[in-house]
């Protein structure tokens, strides 16, 4: 629609600008190329406003609130988490739990950012154990605490959390200027992602995977 109104609007000025001057006009196919070029230049412009609005409405929500959030319905939003949701993607299992906003029980998620997974993946040591068999797996399974949404304040007492890595615990250390580090390197990002079946933080380290 906005389309073919910024089409018209150029289509009347131009006719108006050479009926007022009473002189001839070519419209040849190269104007009307430049005219049809200008308008889906304009169109495709208005559309770029809408990518990642942080105030977005939840593309599931049918604008009253009742409809079931899982994680998965959220960390898209986040352009930051692509490279993590690109993995997430590749594991089903894991996958489904992210999904399923009934899951039990509730979780709390790490998720690196894409520069924390630039950075990690720099080492030809951390791409093999990435890349093995069961690699994508494992690295999610330790990111994940499947005992519960820890608040924020949750973490700040915490020392130790177990993860859904057999064997794999994640230290925790709180300052109050620093604020929250996992494992003494990955900063904890006080901006959440609240959801039925979990809550998620962004971190800027990967944690490493059990040896």
């Amino acid at each position: 629609m906005q389309f073919k109104i910024g089409f018209l609007a150029v289509l009347v000025l131009l006719v108006n600008a050479v009926f007022a001057q009473l002189v001839p006009f070519d419209f040849d196919d190269k104007t009307f190329k430049s005219v049809m070029e200008a308008a889906m230049n304009s169109d495709k412009q208005e559309g770029k406003k809408i990518l990642y609005q942080e105030d977005a409405p939840d593309y599931r929500s049918n604008g009253e609130g009742d409809s079931p959030q899982s994680l998965f319905d959220h960390l898209p939003r986040d352009p930051a988490l692509s490279t993590f949701l690109d993995i997430l993607m590749q594991v089903d299992d894991v996958l489904q739990l992210m999904n399923d906003p009934y899951a039990e029980p509730k979780f709390t998620l790490f998720a690196p950012t894409n520069t924390a997974f630039k950075a990690y993946i720099s080492n030809s040591d951390n791409r093999a154990t990435l890349y093995s068999e069961d690699g994508f797996k494992n690295f999610l399974l330790c990111h994940i605490v499947p005992h519960g949404k820890y608040s924020i304040k949750d973490l700040e007492k915490a020392k130790k959390l177990e993860t859904a890595t057999s064997g794999r615990s994640i230290s925790v250390h709180y300052n109050w200027i620093t604020g929250i580090t996992l494992d003494k390197k990955a900063k904890v990002d006080s901006n959440f992602i609240d959801a039925m079946n979990g809550i998620a933080y962004k971190i800027d380290h990967v944690l490493e995977q059990a040896k």
